[in-house]
């Protein structure tokens, strides 16, 4: 059994849940279950035609499609359990009833809330954590940042301890909402992909607003070819750009976070479950 996640250099905290959840989930890992022949994908925007391999069977289980012109194409050696929302669906031509929401909704039985210790936490998408030092404006503001590409269960015990969340990480974002915690979107760089929250965010009945932070200086690699482009990012980062942000991050932590309502949450929540629970049968059958 080969089970899809991008693995990123350093750690993604969206994608390295695959690793911690199903483990914590299932009662014996997948490839106890699953033969070399099986091709899972769970928690991510992996339903790309590059992730696809050809001749295996398929099993999608809250995945969602994104960052690709154009969706794989489904055949009969697709086992869909679940998809993340909507427009992954509509994407796929495949019938809505498929829907339920992203998977990690399941993390709401693995994880216990206690007393925030932070009143406002920030979570980077993990691309924007590599090339912006947001880390400095957020302590200039006396906010917490997490960092994405930390072991998932330490982001999650930050994510769920704080009063609220600005993320630019659809899954602090997923997290949050799944443990009540209002949470404010925000765009910074063009790795954002409006189309993968929107999914997630029609799959739980939310219509949200996404908020914009201007980027910071890239801490690019200094090479020959982007020297000066590099030298005049720096340059405006240095003199301009940690202001901006720093005024425009100061706003929002002063604003009203979302929630999906408790019940839309509670029915996602309960509809994965029993998902999940078929998919345990059919699994030791």
């Amino acid at each position: 059994m080969i089970n899809h996640y991008e693995r990123i250099d350093g750690g993604n905290f969206g994608d390295d849940l695959n690793v911690t959840m199903w483990n914590k989930l299932l009662p014996k890992p997948l490839s106890e279950y699953l033969d070399n022949d099986t091709f899972f994908i769970g928690i991510g925007t992996r339903l790309r035609p590059k992730n696809i391999p050809k001749g295996k069977r398929i099993i999608v289980f809250g995945a969602g499609f994104g960052y690709s012109d154009f969706p794989p194409t489904v055949n009969e050696n697709w086992d869909i359990r679940c998809l993340r929302g909507p427009l992954t669906a509509d994407a796929l031509g495949i019938d809505r009833n498929k829907v339920i929401t992203d998977a990690a909704i399941l993390c709401k039985d693995l994880y216990q809330k206690g007393i925030p210790r932070y009143e406002v936490s920030f979570i980077p998408h993990h691309l924007t954590s590599a090339e912006d030092n947001w880390e400095r404006v957020c302590k200039e503001l006396s906010i917490n940042f997490i960092n994405p590409k930390q072991n998932p269960d330490f982001v999650i015990d930050d994510l769920i301890n704080s009063k609220l969340i600005i993320a630019e990480s659809l899954h602090g974002a997923i997290i949050a909402d799944t443990f009540r915690v209002p949470w404010i979107p925000v765009k910074i760089k063009g790795h954002f992909s409006e189309f993968k929250w929107n999914d997630w965010m029609q799959s739980m009945n939310l219509e949200v607003k996404i908020e914009h932070l201007s980027s910071l200086y890239d801490r690019a690699v200094l090479n020959k070819k982007s020297k000066l482009k590099w030298m005049l990012k720096t340059i405006y980062g240095v003199l301009f750009g940690s202001k901006i942000g720093m005024y425009q991050l100061r706003k929002l932590i002063n604003q009203n976070g979302f929630l999906s309502e408790k019940s839309v949450l509670e029915s996602k929540h309960q509809e994965m479950v029993i998902c999940l629970n078929n998919f345990v049968q059919d699994l030791e059958k």
